[in-house]
Formats: C-alpha cells, sequence, structure tokens
C-alpha cells in the first residue's frame, strides 16, 4: 500500500468525512474526482497525527474501499463488490493501481 499526504483544493473547512471517494490532482492539491477526471487515489484514513481536514491522505496502489458513486481509473481491478456500507452508500473493493 502506497500513500501520500495532499492539501485539498477547497481546504475542507466544513471537515467533510471524504474517506472512500476518489481524487483527481489540480496543481499541488487534491479535488473530488468526477467523470471526466485522471483519477489518482481514493480517500483513506489519515496519517496525520494532528489529524488536519485540510489534507487528505492518498492511497495511491494497494486494496481499497470505494463508494460505488465514485469514478474509479478503468486500470483498478474490483475485487469485491457491495462488500460495505459507508455513511454516504454502498462501497466496493479494489486493488487499486
Amino acid at each position: 500500500m502506497s500513500t501520500e499526504q495532499f492539501r485539498w483544493i477547497d481546504g475542507n473547512f466544513d471537515k467533510d468525512d471524504r474517506r472512500g471517494f476518489t481524487v483527481t490532482l489540480v496543481e499541488d492539491c487534491v479535488d473530488l474526482a468526477f467523470s471526466n477526471s485522471a483519477v489518482i487515489g481514493v480517500v483513506v484514513d489519515s496519517i496525520d497525527p494532528l489529524n488536519d481536514p485540510a489534507w487528505a491522505t492518498i492511497q495511491l496502489s494497494g486494496r481499497a474501499f470505494v463508494y460505488k458513486s465514485a469514478h474509479v481509473d478503468p486500470r483498478w481491478v474490483l475485487l469485491r463488490s457491495n462488500c460495505i456500507d459507508g455513511p454516504h452508500g454502498p462501497m466496493d473493493e479494489y486493488l487499486v493501481r
């Protein structure tokens, strides 16, 4: 599993829980990915000891749970469908690469 810290483009001032959503790179920040986005990874639990909501921990490779509504990279491998329910709906497990 490979993770990196990125700053949210909007600063995530509302402290939204964005775990399980996919992201795209915008300059040196990340934003939620949509159908026309180049997905770089998925938001996972923070590795920041201060848990600063302006920063996101992005999983770039390995197994990850992703919301069914999220746009995924076509190179990712679907391992299990509808395997857990998150606060924003059902999630699939992917091999992110």
